[in-house]
């Protein structure tokens, strides 16, 4: 539940809403700053800087529907930290579907959001199924067992807010396999053959992604030794 536009007795009121409803909240500020019972204190500057990265770590994790506690007969005012931060990172993020608005009712208490019809934004049919940026893909690397000529790899996608947006379940890469995803091209694993040139449990992974490549000891890539006939490894790359 997001909030914008607010005096300061009604953002009270929206935070007993959110402490009467076990929600998260981040509205007070001390006078010289902000503080937590005087562990550590900031500037009006800190402070403001404070709740847009709080605010954006919220907005990247919100998925599905969100609600947005603004009046009827106002705008979100384009320098808010709802308008300028969270509604930027939940209709680029691919997550949200729509963001539902509901009033704040003159100040008699707070509606329930979950009953808002009116749509404040809903995500396009076209729009991006995953947040653009870096993108991450986890890869479970399986060694040969004796006397086996299969090459198996398990792989995970995820976007740039960190959600799972594709992955392959544990299959035969003897050949090159593709990993689909929400991505708009297709993540291509190669390993080297069993009974090639190179040890197929040793030789680094090759991959590409549209016209991007990378091998497995790249800096890009960080990966583990085996343990219990896996190893598990980690690459990043521009998505």
């Amino acid at each position: 539940m997001y909030f914008t536009g607010l005096k300061f007795k009604e953002m009270k009121k929206a935070k007993k809403y959110a402490l009467d409803h076990g929600l998260t909240h981040v509205t007070d500020r001390h006078p010289t700053g902000f503080s937590d019972k005087g562990k550590y204190s900031g500037s009006e500057q800190e402070f403001g800087q404070f709740l847009k990265d709080f605010s954006q770590v919220y907005a990247e994790k919100t998925e599905g529907i969100a609600y947005l506690m603004l009046d009827d007969n106002q705008n979100a005012a384009p320098d808010s930290i709802f308008y300028s931060v969270e509604f930027e990172v939940m209709k680029n993020g691919g997550h949200v579907d729509k963001i539902l608005q509901f009033p704040y009712n003159n100040g008699d208490g707070i509606d329930d959001p979950t009953t808002a019809t009116k749509v404040y934004w809903e995500k396009p049919k076209y729009a991006p199924s995953y947040a653009k940026g870096q993108c991450g893909v986890h890869i479970t690397h399986y060694q040969i067992p004796k006397g086996d000529d299969k090459y198996y790899l398990e792989a995970q996608l995820k976007d740039a807010y960190g959600f799972q947006i594709g992955h392959l379940d544990k299959t035969d890469a003897t050949e090159p396999v593709d990993v689909f995803s929400a991505l708009p091209s297709v993540l291509v694993i190669t390993a080297a053959k069993p009974g090639s040139s190179e040890d197929p449990d040793s030789a680094p992974l090759q991959f590409a992604y549209g016209a991007d490549s990378w091998s497995s000891d790249d800096e890009r890539c960080k990966f583990g030794g085996y343990e219990d006939g896996n190893r598990e490894g980690d690459c990043g790359f521009a998505c």
